[in-house]
């Protein structure tokens, strides 16, 4: 813990402002109320007991200026850090202890204004027992935009219970981080997204892979608009994710340059009909980037904080580039899986072994390929197709992956002393796919063999019957090798005498 003293708010605010030529250290302590971050007054150059700053932190260089005024804080909220202007600043690092109940506010952005830092944001916030709840309040038509990192640290003592550690993002502003946005510390992290516009450039953290009690809550309940942006370089972590909008639109979008992965279950409000999420994969390194969701499921309902979710479909899927796995449990489902791009791939995800299930309504696969894996144990991964399965470019630029060595494969057929294994990787219930043209989709490991079981196919699955390619006997591989090096050695000959 960074602070061991505790009055009802210390907060330690240092900001790093980049001025015309040079970059100034300036210091803020505050064990009262709370304070405005753009009073220039305020500020200490070089620590804390420092000359008084004597710049402005609406000149900089990316400074806009702006007017307006933001409220303080009343009752058990309490506005550690209010902002009246927009301002630009190099980086902010906050320190800050509390004691009591309420709602502490790290930065509350008023109306319209703008908070620009172009380095790193970070937070260590120390608490005692009571519960809390920490925004980076972003009031209507304001905005945060951050150029490095932001990371939230939560350090409590004593007892706390489901609303602990709590980075909370504004009630109807936008949000802009170029870097990573880590969640840490605490019995659970929580990031409730309240915001129009939500975008990461780097991965965001929320819980641990195994959590059962972190949320990340795509909301937007205080947003007036009725479609919601959440973009990310990436997602990490697990818990609960759920859509408390509201009967709000959510576009997801993922823009990857590494591999990720999220596990945990998905709901919205109990009793909402209208609510939707649409998931697009469109990473920036199509080589490296990955994103794994798999989402577990525990009934039809579940409670979070007090209130009652269940289960929800994803509207749609779409993947344009990278790699997208999916995991869905038996009774999920979604209406769409488009896949359309040459470096976009598609697999079902194993919800707790090495292959998985994927069930929607209808596919469009024009371009780039499904990624099927198989277990000796399992099987292999199967796409659900209620619906139609559809190739509006035929065969050539659409392919399936069939991710299975000869190593492997030849050991499952000895251990089972067979010749073959059928394996069904499609269950569709139309398709505009002739049976004979799968063969031209098949991206095959070296020495494996698979062929169409064509009784399968006509009663709506695409099942594979897979085999190691013949490889001749070493007598006959002799003889195969002797009689090229004859007819090499006569071609040569034959090419002198013509000289």
């Amino acid at each position: 813990m960074k602070n061991k003293y505790f009055p009802p708010i210390f907060f330690i605010f240092c900001v790093s402002a980049f001025g015309a030529q040079s970059r100034t250290e300036l210091y803020y302590s505050d064990n009262g109320g709370g304070f405005v971050l753009s009073d220039a007054a305020i500020w200490r150059v070089g620590s804390f007991d420092g000359p008084q700053f004597s710049g402005s932190l609406t000149e900089t260089e990316d400074n806009v200026n702006s007017l307006n005024f933001s409220a303080a804080g009343s009752g058990n909220d309490w506005y550690v850090c209010t902002l009246n202007d927009s301002i630009s600043v190099a980086g902010i690092n906050a320190d800050i202890s509390c004691a009591g109940g309420g709602n502490s506010y790290v930065i509350d952005v008023s109306a319209g204004k703008t908070l620009d830092v172009s380095g790193d944001f970070s937070v260590v916030a120390n608490y005692d027992s009571f519960d809390r709840v920490t925004d980076l309040k972003i009031r209507d038509g304001a905005s945060v935009n951050i150029g490095g990192d932001l990371s939230y640290e939560y350090n409590y003592s004593g007892t706390v219970s489901w609303n602990t550690a709590i980075f909370k993002l504004g009630s109807g502003g936008s949000f802009y981080l170029a870097g990573d946005l880590k969640i840490s510390g605490g019995n659970s992290q929580r990031l409730i997204l309240d915001v129009k516009n939500f975008t990461v450039g780097g991965v965001v953290g929320v819980g641990n892979f195994d959590s059962t009690v972190s949320v990340f809550s795509l909301e937007g309940l205080n947003v007036s608009s009725d479609v919601l942006y959440r973009k990310m370089g990436g997602l990490n972590g697990g818990g609960k994710m759920v859509v408390n909008s509201s009967g709000k639109t959510v576009q997801m979008e993922f823009t990857n340059s590494s591999a990720c992965q999220w596990s945990g279950m998905l709901g919205k409000g109990a009793g909402d009909n209208t609510s939707a999420l649409y998931i697009t994969m469109d990473a920036a390194d199509a080589e490296n980037g990955k994103q794994t969701l798999r989402f577990t499921g525990a009934g039809d309902f579940f409670t979070e904080g007090g209130t009652a979710y269940q289960k929800m479909d994803i509207a749609s899927v779409i993947v344009k580039n990278g790699e997208l796995s999916l995991g869905m449990p038996s009774g999920m489902g979604a209406g769409s899986l488009s896949v359309e791009g040459d470096g976009a791939v598609f697999s079902a995800a194993g919800l707790s072994g090495e292959v998985g299930r994927a069930y929607f309504d209808s596919v469009w696969f024009s371009r780039g390929t499904i990624r099927i894996d198989f277990s000796e144990a399992d099987g292999c991964d199967t796409l659900v197709v209620a619906e139609q399965f559809y190739l509006p470019n035929g065969t050539g630029s659409a392919f399936f992956e069939l991710n299975v060595s000869s190593y492997d494969l030849g050991a499952w057929l000895e251990a089972s002393d067979a010749q073959y294994m059928d394996f069904t990787i499609l269950e569709f219930g139309s398709t505009n796919i002739a049976s004979k043209s799968v063969a031209e989709m098949l991206k095959l490991s070296e020495g494996v063999k698979a062929e169409v079981v064509e009784g399968d196919f006509a009663d709506g699955k695409l099942s594979l019957r897979l085999s190691l390619a013949q490889v001749p006997e070493p007598a006959a591989a002799a003889a195969l090798a002797g009689a090229l090096s004859l007819v090499f050695a006569a071609g040569f000959t034959g090419r002198r005498r013509c000289r």
